[in-house]
């Protein structure tokens, strides 16, 4: 899964909603710029090991292409030597929606709704919230059945997330599944009422899921913001130094804080 085009074909096979686009094997810039052409500007450019957002530009016209495709290649050599890329539709307003799923050895999945996490810079998640605002309840029945094929199709044990990009008409699409439990993973603890890594170990161990789909129940909403160490002098890129003041709120039941620093550390 973590190819992008091999996880797309297995998708599709799936019956998981893809964007149209082109992931083939001929990487010539004359054959990706011709793909481009057919599916229709704008274009999305992705590297297909890509993650963070390297090896990724927006394509909004075809005299755009030379210069987005030769910069796209450039970093995604640098940052996964490899740099093969793949051409997509670009969902014009979109929104970065994500299911967490879970898979046992025993063949039993589940998912644990979804999380929105729309607001980013240079394609790092700020905020994450769970559930979803203004999502239909059929809509969120169906991304979720959606992540369970995804995982089920790659016979996958644990922790996941399925994400997806979703168009202003509640359509989604699959981009790409992190295998792993992730860093935003406790705003989905917080409105299920369950402890995600207790759920990895108990899998890890042989144990059967602990919860089945109809006990998962949604209750609330959560919020998770990310703090970032940045220069605000300059264009707020990643800073490094010592965090002269970190004064977090106060734990509750509400309230959850999941720190790897303290004040006077260096970062």
């Amino acid at each position: 899964m973590g190819i992008k085009s091999t996880s797309k074909s297995i998708m599709s096979a799936a019956g998981v909603p893809i964007i149209g686009g082109y992931h083939g094997e001929d990487q010539s810039d004359t054959r990706l710029k011709e793909e481009a052409g057919k599916i229709g500007y704008p274009v999305m450019l992705k590297a297909v090991r890509g993650g963070g957002g390297k090896g990724m530009r927006i394509v909004p016209t075809v005299s755009d292409f030379d210069e987005a495709l030769a910069s796209a290649r450039r970093e995604a050599l640098k940052s996964f030597d490899d740099d093969v890329m793949l051409v997509e539709k670009f969902v014009e307003n979109p929104r970065h929606v994500e299911v967490q799923v879970f898979g046992d050895k025993h063949g039993n999945y589940v998912y644990l709704f979804e999380r929105d996490c729309s607001v980013q810079r240079r394609h790092q998640k700020i905020i994450e919230e769970a559930p979803a605002p203004d999502l239909p309840e059929e809509v969120r029945r169906e991304i979720g059945e959606a992540a369970v094929r995804a995982a089920k199709a790659v016979n996958y044990v644990g922790a996941g997330t399925v994400e997806f990009i979703m168009d202003p008409n509640h359509k989604f699409y699959f981009m790409e599944m992190n295998t792993r439990l992730q860093v935003e993973h406790p705003v989905t603890e917080m409105v299920t009422s369950t402890d995600l890594v207790e759920w990895q170990l108990q899998v890890a161990s042989g144990a059967k899921l602990p919860m089945n789909q109809d006990a998962i129940k949604l209750r609330g909403h959560s919020f998770e913001a990310r703090i970032y160490a940045e220069d605000p002098t300059n264009n707020f890129l990643p800073g490094a130094g010592p965090l002269w003041h970190l004064e977090p709120p106060v734990a509750d039941a509400n309230t959850r804080i999941e720190t790897g620093v303290r004040e006077g550390e260096g970062t």
